[in-house]
């Protein structure tokens, strides 16, 4: 697994004397029109800089790029040199750097120096840090070419993350119906053996797909705009879908007791599409089933006639998705105790969710601009796959076969969590309350004010639910097992800080876990006091939530981060806190780190209120 981190540097001299200085025998090195000798190098990047006139502050740009023990024993160095050189090369074109190798540890790492000006245009490296995503995604695709892990390989794929703009849209205005879209894709590719099949249930789940020779658009419902599937990432581009195609049609023949369980009428995989005479006049082959054929639909057309033989096949039937989304979702909420009121615009809206109209069949989110049936709306209720909601609509447990063969679609985000009006009531869910907060060594006088601003949900079952200050989309939920012990479990995804306050000073303290934050006998939680210190407590180390409330709180200039007590988060924070100090510096905002039980002491931060 290689890492890589980025750094800016005012002198690349000191530096690059450096890194030639540790060299081994053996260790190689390698330059982009300089030297790969240091006091050359370093004349070959000053010409550069004074040809340019060059008058900034920062000279270069250093990389590190490293790999663990067990695979640093597998590599050579000139590979590892080579790696380096394939890292940089396309990212930062018209710049001389160096890639000089180490060995003088367990891990084989590259020292890579960039400088800032480039030797055709003039032109610099302004921004420090967003090449870092470019540079640990090109650093994946080496790695995979060659058979190596990657960071968090088994949990996602940096390729298949969102754009920038998606990004942007996550951290400045909650999840988007983007993210929501590309959900359902992921469900539709997973059970499809062709695009015909891909659209049907894309356009079952209300996302219209316009399918070209060379291209995919993705259009979701209220927005006349698409998406290009190569903008939303590989996995939603053309090659990707027709290699998934095929592989869902592999299943199909590997799994003969799924089909006939299912009940389906499988076609083969290979399908007579064409044929040729062989020398004695009968059929000599068939030829394999062409992936990338689709129905050619004219622009704009949204109610498409698929061939029904074709919507027959596939891993899941598309009849079994149009059988579900015939349901209502008012009937099924008077069916499943959820209350639904008649706000002051006379819209039926969800009780505790006002902002989510229910029209018939169908949803919207006003806050997040997001929409669907009734098919997200239960998969949403009892926090389950769209194949589950598909599945319980329609009364068909052997639809869950696929997930027990094939594996569960899991939603990474969802747009909103119904109630559970299942919860226990004042006092009994304060009781219940204060006896958690008790183990995790947090004051339990806090349980009635965790009610209410509904930070937290107690239900008759025993679990224990923590939301993020005004949101619904994720949450961490705890329950007891048989022996006293409390177990974890994370629901959704949410960017949203746990709780915040801002304050009118010009500093800020964060803490990298709800309890980290609860367990602050100083802080002054939920006054309407004016507060002096500012304070973040997130529900876990999450950057994009920093940033928001960096945003909206201009005056800070020092940030103080308040580890956990607990040893789950101690990797993640310390990522977390080195990523927030690079990120900040060149903002003029100063990072320091408290440990939780210094915070504790009576030696610890000051909070004034």
């Amino acid at each position: 697994m290689a890492v890589v981190r980025t750094e800016p540097i005012e002198e690349v001299a000191p530096l690059i004397r450096y890194v030639f200085g540790k060299q081994r025998s053996g260790d190689p090195s390698d330059g982009e029109k300089c030297a790969p000798e240091a006091e050359d190098a370093i004349a070959n990047f000053r010409a550069v800089r004074e040809m340019h006139d060059f008058k900034g502050k920062h000279q270069g740009l250093a990389i590190y790029q490293s790999w663990g023990p067990e695979e640093s024993k597998k590599l050579n160095r000139e590979e590892v040199n080579k790696m380096g050189r394939e890292l940089v090369e396309n990212i930062f074109p018209g710049h001389q750097f160096l890639v000089v190798t180490h060995s003088n540890t367990p891990k084989l790492h590259n020292h890579i120096i960039v400088n800032i000006v480039n030797m055709e245009t003039g032109k610099l490296i302004r921004n420090k840090y967003e090449h870092l995503h470019k540079l640990r995604a090109r650093n994946d695709e080496i790695c995979l070419a060659r058979g190596l892990s990657i960071p968090n390989q088994a949990a996602t794929e940096r390729k298949d993350r969102m754009p920038n703009r998606v990004k942007a849209m996550e951290r400045w205005r909650g999840p988007s119906w983007t993210l929501d879209m590309m959900e359902k894709a992921n469900f539709a590719r997973s059970y499809a053996t062709g695009y015909d099949q891909y659209r049907a249930i894309m356009g079952e789940l209300g996302i219209h797909v316009q399918i070209e020779k060379k291209k995919i658009t993705y259009f979701y419902p209220g927005h006349e705009k698409g998406k290009r599937g190569d903008k939303l990432g590989r996995k939603y581009d053309k090659p990707f879908l027709e290699e998934s195609f095929k592989t869902n049609d592999e299943a199909l023949r590997a799994n003969p007791k799924l089909h006939t369980s299912l009940g389906q009428d499988i076609a083969s995989l290979k399908t007579k599409q064409a044929s040729r005479k062989g020398p004695r006049g009968g059929e000599s082959e068939f030829t394999e089933k062409d992936y990338s054929a689709f129905t050619k639909v004219p622009r704009g057309q949204r109610n498409i006639p698929y061939p029904s033989d074709e919507l027959s096949h596939g891993l899941l039937p598309v009849g079994e998705i149009r059988r579900a989304r015939e349901h209502n979702i008012h009937d099924y909420c008077k069916r499943s105790n959820i209350a639904l009121i008649i706000n002051s615009k006379g819209e039926t809206v969800v009780k505790g969710r006002e902002y989510v109209s229910i029209l018939g069949g169908d949803w919207i989110n006003h806050k997040n601009k997001t929409r669907g049936g009734v098919i997200e709306f239960v998969a949403a209720h009892h926090r389950i796959t769209l194949l589950g909601a598909v599945a319980k609509l329609n009364d068909n447990p052997r639809l869950l076969l696929l997930e027990q063969s094939l594996g569960k679609v899991e939603r990474g985000y969802v747009s909103f969590y119904i109630p559970n009006q299942d919860s226990l009531k004042p006092p009994e869910a304060g009781a219940k309350l204060s006896k958690f907060l008790r183990t995790r060594g947090c004051k339990p006088e806090l349980a009635s004010s965790l009610l209410q601003n509904k930070l937290v949900q107690v239900g008759k079952t025993g679990m224990i639910r923590f939301f993020p200050k005004g949101e619904s989309s994720g949450a961490v939920e705890f329950y007891e097992e048989g022996n006293g012990s409390w177990q974890k479990r994370k629901l959704g995804a949410s960017n949203s800080p746990f709780y915040s306050q801002q304050g009118t000073g010009k500093r800020a303290f964060v803490f990298t876990d709800p309890f980290a934050l609860l367990k602050q006998k100083k802080v002054q939680l939920f006054s309407d006091f004016p507060r002096k210190d500012g304070i973040v407590g997130l529900m876990e180390p999450h950057t994009e939530a920093i940033d928001i409330f960096v945003a909206t709180n201009r005056n800070i200039k020092q940030l103080f981060l308040v580890s956990s007590a607990s040893s789950e988060h101690k990797r993640a924070e310390l990522d977390f806190f080195n990523n927030l100090k690079s990120r900040y510096s060149k903002f003029g905002i100063e990072i320091a780190t408290i440990s939780h039980d210094k915070a504790l002491s009576r030696g610890g931060p000051e909070l004034s209120r």
